[in-house]
């Protein structure tokens, strides 16, 4: 039996298999935890891989999935939001981030609303992505959506009081320290291509070589 102590919830912005790398990225990590013993589930706060415009419970490989459709209006994605977490209880909840995954323009201001739904809970912050305009070329319009951006992931953060922060690269940690003083560790991004189709795409090379 799975303890309750390893009760982890992902949070990320889709779930389309093959459509969304991050999403691909949280189901490829939710499994091997699993398989770890720890007790996964996983909210899609704004998936735009549904066929419907409401929302959809899953299980995929013992996860408990929430799936919940981009244009859902906000009090009624509380009320799912709050009772997933009555039903599965998790103990500590991994926020994998990337501001256009919450919001099409990547303002997830919303985002920040929802996040009254998780209460007394333990927080880690993976940030795939952080604001726009960071180099000095970028356009007037990119710096200043940058800036909202970098209001945005500042609150998160303050708001939240991770007790985990990481990135995937050195120039995102650097940028991070412009926004808090908690500490941000560089954990490294494996891929989400499988083994067969690397053999697969070895297997074509051969063939094409030999005729």
């Amino acid at each position: 039996m799975k303890e309750s102590n390893k009760k982890i919830l992902f949070i990320c912005g889709s779930l389309g298999n093959g459509n969304d790398g991050v999403g691909d990225y949280t189901l490829t990590l939710a499994k091997q935890l699993d398989k770890m013993g720890h007790n996964i589930s996983i909210i899609a706060l704004n998936d735009k891989y549904l066929s419907q415009n409401n929302y959809i419970k899953e299980n995929i490989a013992d996860i408990n999935i929430l799936r919940i459709h981009h244009t859902l209006h906000i009090s009624a994605k509380k009320s799912l939001i709050k009772s997933f977490l009555t039903l599965h209880n998790p103990r500590f909840i991994s926020l994998q981030f990337v501001p256009f995954a919450f919001q099409n323009k990547g303002l997830p201001i919303n985002l920040l609303f929802l996040l009254n739904s998780f209460e007394d809970l333990k927080w880690h912050i993976m940030f795939h992505e952080l604001w726009a305009g960071m180099e000095i070329n970028d356009s007037y319009r990119l710096k200043i959506l940058g800036y909202l951006q970098k209001k945005i992931i500042h609150y998160l953060i303050f708001k939240l009081q991770p007790f985990a922060i990481h990135t995937s690269n050195t120039l995102y940690i650097h940028q991070l320290k412009k926004v808090t003083k908690l500490y941000v560790s560089k954990l490294p991004l494996f891929g989400n291509i499988e083994k067969n189709e690397y053999i697969s795409v070895d297997s074509d090379k051969k063939k094409n070589s030999e005729s």
